[in-house]
């Protein structure tokens, strides 16, 4: 593993993420996006131009070959967040928080409160776009040590514990999670308030919801469907989650997805893993998805009380 200091502006960036495509967020171990309120997207602004100290980002380096020519990409590890949240103001996605603090520079006072990019000062979108990041490059890294990285970068910040689940699991299985997660059944159907995305929970529904299958089919044995027992349950999958555990989950997955034409209200976070366990009995049944779906809004008006109990 080799690792490099570099220096680019904010500028840099966006235009390496914009034109040339050599900046990427799409790692499989990275949260997603929008973690961040409001109030804290306008302090990260402030902070920049108030010269307050702001993290490094860190990069995995690798060498593609692009129209007949070597070039090299960045594909980001920790600063998504950061880089995200100035794209997106430089874009004018956002205005600044009414409680953004004045900034100073070069000794005249500048507002920064409720504004958007193209509306603050050309002095301060200058200095904005001229920040330099303190920028870690590294290479020839295996999935093991990116998996180390990211693990060591975040186990001493506010991370939730599914997020935290990320690099324990492995980078072929986080991939696998990442695109179930952003097909139909959780993004059109389930229900998680935007909160709850935040926090990835719809990742530690989903989990668990493997734990379950898991117990079923091959043994695995836990002691509850808590968030901890879920990390243990992501490290134990590390290089060990077989094609036909993949197959099991897929097939019921897209059974619910076949079931519900729209979004369920009962399709929320505590009661998905035991939708899933049902909906596996009922594949394994010969029952129809149409009518798996028609029996579930009965259960869940009919027997709301006692499954509440």
């Amino acid at each position: 593993m080799i690792k490099t200091n570099i220096n680019w502006t904010v500028k840099n960036l966006k235009n390496m993420y914009d034109a040339k495509e050599t900046l990427a967020f799409d790692h499989p171990i990275q949260r997603q996006s929008s973690q961040w309120s409001n109030l804290q997207q306008s302090l990260l602004v402030h902070s920049i131009l108030a010269n307050y100290p702001v993290p490094s980002i860190y990069v995995e380096k690798a060498s593609a070959e692009e129209a007949g020519k070597n070039i090299f990409k960045y594909s980001v590890l920790d600063g998504k967040q950061r880089l995200t949240t100035l794209f997106g103001f430089i874009d004018e996605d956002y205005a600044l928080n009414e409680n953004t603090p004045d900034v100073q520079i070069d000794g005249v006072t500048y507002t920064l409160a409720g504004k958007t990019f193209e509306e603050l000062d050309e002095d301060v979108r200058q200095e904005l776009l001229r920040y330099k990041f303190s920028i870690l490059a590294f290479e020839d890294c295996t999935d093991d040590e990116v998996e180390e990285i990211f693990f060591r970068l975040n186990n001493s910040t506010p991370l939730t514990k599914p997020q935290k689940s990320r690099p324990l699991m492995g980078v072929d299985n986080a991939k696998f999670i990442n695109q179930i997660l952003s097909d139909d059944f959780f993004v059109v159907k389930c229900n998680f308030s935007a909160l709850q995305l935040r926090k990835s929970d719809d990742m530690c529904t989903l989990l668990q919801a493997m734990m379950l299958l898991d117990n079923k089919y091959t043994g695995y044995e836990y002691s509850s469907i808590s968030a901890d027992e879920t990390m243990r349950y992501a490290a134990s999958i590390k290089n060990t989650y077989s094609n036909d555990q993949r197959a099991i989950l897929t097939t019921t997955l897209n059974y619910l997805n076949e079931a519900f034409p729209s979004k369920e209200k009962f399709l929320k976070k505590i009661n998905i893993p035991m939708v899933v366990m049902v909906a596996d009995l009922a594949i394994t049944k010969g029952i129809a998805a149409y009518d798996f779906c028609n029996w579930l809004r009965y259960f869940f008006i009919s027997k709301k009380e006692e499954y509440s109990q």
